[in-house]
């Protein structure tokens, strides 16, 4: 995501934010958006972000008429050179799963094209939306998205960044490549490691010493990654797992 143009109560919130910053390490891209993000305006929405082009952008802040009591947070522009505009609305869903529900303005009529679940979302009027969340996802992905007609496209990327440091629960082979074939080496527990990229059920780790191999994690949720009486969380990775119902 880099080629935009992509006690006290206050106590009590401190502290739980800085909590919230050590178990998820991956979480958020408010306080850190990357260069080519820097100068847009955000919206706190009590469960996610909107980073938006403030120029092209009307903010509304009010309760929209659905079922889920979204907030309907701005009218804006995908793109800046075309007359077309987007409503989007937020909310938490069933279950506190942040979702972004995009709109094209028709005349008075708001035309509903998709929805994005995501703890941020990114509207530089570049003609393409960014997101990044790590709600029903093992890490926080980051995607990109063009709409076309009425229709929400994510573009196609070769590969996801993981970004993940951490260290193993239990021993990894690494492999050459995604076959599984070509062995490169092994890591025992406890042993530091990066994940870098994904791609399905396959993950690109890197070792301390630098060599990068391959390897095939079961997907596991966060809620059973530590079962009572279990010596070692089920974890392959430390906190590569899966956040979401």
């Amino acid at each position: 995501m880099g080629d935009g143009r992509d006690s006290e109560p206050g106590d009590i919130m401190k502290r739980f934010g800085l909590v919230l910053a050590v178990l998820c390490p991956q979480v958020g891209l408010a306080q850190q958006l990357p260069e080519s993000f820097r100068g847009l305006s955000t919206l706190d929405l009590r469960g996610g972000y909107l980073h938006y082009n403030e120029a092209l952008t009307q903010v509304i802040m009010e309760k929209a008429d659905d079922y889920w009591e979204s907030t309907r947070a701005v009218r804006t522009k995908i793109h800046a050179d075309d007359a077309l505009e987007y409503t989007v609305d937020f909310n938490l869903g069933g279950s506190g799963d942040p979702t972004f529900v995009i709109y094209k303005n028709t005349g008075n009529e708001l035309v509903r094209i998709a929805e994005i679940m995501a703890d941020e979302l990114i509207v530089p009027a570049n003609g393409f939306l960014y997101s990044a969340g790590r709600m029903n996802e093992e890490y926080n992905r980051k995607r990109k998205f063009r709409i076309d007609g009425d229709d929400l496209v994510e573009i196609r990327q070769p590969y996801y960044f993981v970004g993940l440091e951490s260290h193993t629960n239990h021993p990894v082979t690494l492999y050459a490549d995604t076959m599984l074939t070509g062995v490169v080496g092994g890591l025992p527990a406890d042993a530091e490691v990066t994940v870098v990229l994904n791609t399905g059920r396959f993950f690109l780790l890197k070792t301390s010493f630098g060599l990068v191999g391959w390897t095939k994690i079961r997907s596991i949720a966060c809620n059973m990654a530590n079962p009572p009486g279990s010596e070692r969380p089920r974890t392959i990775i430390e906190g590569l797992c899966f956040e979401g119902d």
